[in-house]
């Protein structure tokens, strides 16, 4: 089995799957599962993504919220809009930012830094980068703005992995994904001669999570994350699942109208 963990693969691995006979994993390419052959990994990770909108909207103090993507893949797509749910479900006359770097600028580091300090001159106060390794430019102009004196604290909240031995002081938090639950899962069902099929990440089987929020955090904006985790889990809360770049656009337009 080859899991093709990148959503450039969506399409290549499953030609290379019907050509070799070699079972694959996808990421959000759903219409592509095929039985025996290949699997499908869905990170539901605009529920994740809302938790990080509301610890924004608890947490911004100028009443800007900025998002910076690397590139426009469905997963930062989901992400965004779930982002963008969560800031106006808990700040409702909060305004939101949004930036892409460019075209797959996943590792344009320092493209993330002019596009992030565009956005803390214009009020944000807390940043939700997407970026892979272009993320390292985005914390370094966040970390530069609050060297500086006088400057409002700006706060970053990260996708995928957890920096904050490194770069705890401005650390907000973290979209963690655990993908060992439906790993084994997928192991289990090609022993079994049953893989292929969906596999779904999202909150209630923990494959999608924050990074633990600080300890100094306020208990408001701790106690507001709980609630809507708990909301989501038992379905008061349904967070729109949009992977499309258009239909993204259009949904910030509506929740966010200039």
């Amino acid at each position: 089995m080859i899991i093709c963990h990148a959503s450039g693969y969506q399409t290549v691995c499953p030609e290379f799957a019907a050509e070799s006979g070699v079972p694959v994993a996808v990421i959000e390419n759903p219409n592509a599962v095929t039985p025996g052959l290949v699997a499908d990994i869905e990170t539901q990770a605009q529920e994740v993504a809302y938790l990080a909108g509301v610890l924004a909207g608890e947490t911004t103090e100028t009443g800007t919220v900025g998002v910076v993507v690397s590139g426009e893949p469905p997963t930062w797509n989901y992400m965004t809009v779930g982002f963008a749910e969560g800031l106006k479900a808990a700040n409702p006359d909060a305004s939101m930012l949004y930036s892409v770097i460019g075209e797959a600028a996943y590792d344009d580091a320092a493209g993330a830094k002019r596009v992030t300090e565009q956005q803390l001159a214009a009020g944000a106060d807390v940043i939700f980068g997407m970026g892979d390794g272009a993320s390292f430019g985005m914390i370094q102009a966040i970390e530069e703005h609050n060297a500086q004196d006088g400057a409002n604290e700006a706060w970053f909240i990260d996708v995928i992995g957890d920096k904050k031995a490194e770069h705890g002081d401005v650390l907000l938090s973290s979209v963690l994904f655990d993908y060992s639950g439906i790993y084994r899962q997928m192991l289990d069902d090609l022993a079994a001669g049953t893989f292929g099929d969906v596999y779904t990440m999202d909150i209630e089987n923990g494959g999608v999570r924050l990074l633990e929020l600080p300890e100094d955090l306020a208990q408001e904006a701790k106690d507001a994350v709980a609630e809507a985790e708990s909301a989501i889990v038992d379905g008061s809360v349904t967070v729109s699942a949009i992977s499309d770049a258009e239909e993204m656009r259009a949904k910030l337009a509506e929740l966010f109208p200039q």
